[in-house]
């Protein structure tokens, strides 16, 4: 059976509400990393534009779980083609055997959200990195510096703002020499 992919995906942030204002004082303070949206994207072996994605984002008609004072939730939605507003994803893992892309909403959903009382999550860059971390522990992403990856995927996602024409990129950040 073919694995599923875990991969980081890099959306423009200019269609996503701007969840970082809830924190972040001035555009000046906000750091590289979060001139982008960030979510998980899982997608079958082969996949030609279809997953799920899991963002945090304000509510909408769409799915979602958890809950946040401040109006923001952990959003999943299932997708036929990538968004139009994804510039790249990073595969960093595969979902283990014995688990499915429905074993990761309570995963990720454990993350405290940005804006919440007491929580240690600021952003959505801040997220995301818990999100990593959690995948790590899940034996869903493979073990690497997140704060590496972070800059990584910045320096990336600065080429694919750049370069737009044809579908969203995709990059193996994994040890694994076989891709996708």
């Amino acid at each position: 059976m073919s694995k599923a992919r875990v991969f980081v995906a890099v959306y423009s942030s200019s269609s996503f509400t701007d969840i970082e204002s809830t924190t972040t004082t001035s555009i000046g303070s906000r750091s590289k990393a979060a001139k982008y949206h960030w979510g998980i994207w899982i997608e079958p072996k082969g996949s030609e534009g279809e997953g799920t994605s899991f963002d945090i984002e304000e509510p909408s008609s769409h799915s979602y779980t958890g809950a946040s004072l401040f109006g923001l939730r952990l959003q999943i939605e299932d997708h036929k083609t990538t968004p139009p507003n994804m510039l790249g994803r990073l595969m960093i893992g595969k979902i283990p055997d014995d688990a499915t892309v429905k074993d990761i909403g309570p995963i990720l959903n454990e993350i405290p959200l940005p804006g919440d009382p007491g929580s240690p999550i600021q952003d959505n860059v801040a997220w995301i990195k818990a999100a990593i971390i959690e995948l790590q522990e899940a034996s869903c992403a493979e073990r690497f510096f997140v704060d590496q990856f972070i800059k990584d995927a910045v320096s990336r996602a600065k080429k694919w703002e750049t370069n737009k024409s044809g579908p969203p990129k995709k990059v193996n950040y994994t040890r694994s020499r076989t891709f996708p």
